[in-house]
């Protein structure tokens, strides 16, 4: 009887240390898969905020070219407005001549 019970209970105990083994194994895989998938979600997110610093230096560049843009056809419409005004100053005196002439000649 007592060589049964110490057989058994030497096999309870490797019983026991196999499923505690089996266990360990499986919880250590466990962490290695989620220490995987958290790397590849790091990278991912490493990712993901460079190509969004590009986006945010193509668009602040974009934005610094169409300001520019902006700026010289402002001020190139400006000056086509200036010269504009200018050749009809030069018409309005030309004609207020012409006019006085006119008006000398009628008399």
């Amino acid at each position: 009887a007592m060589k049964t019970q110490r057989v058994q209970l030497m096999r309870q105990m490797k019983e026991d240390s196999e499923k505690f083994r089996s266990f360990k194994q499986q919880k250590t895989k466990e962490v290695i898969q989620l220490k995987e998938r958290d790397r590849k979600r790091q990278y991912e997110l490493l990712k993901l905020e460079r190509d969004f610093q590009k986006q945010a230096n193509v668009l602040r560049r974009k934005t610094e070219e169409a300001a520019t843009a902006n700026k010289r056809l402002k001020e190139a419409l400006l000056r086509q407005k200036e010269a504009l005004d200018r050749r009809k100053d030069a018409q309005n005196k030309g004609m207020e001549g012409a006019s006085a002439r006119v008006k000398v000649c009628d008399i």
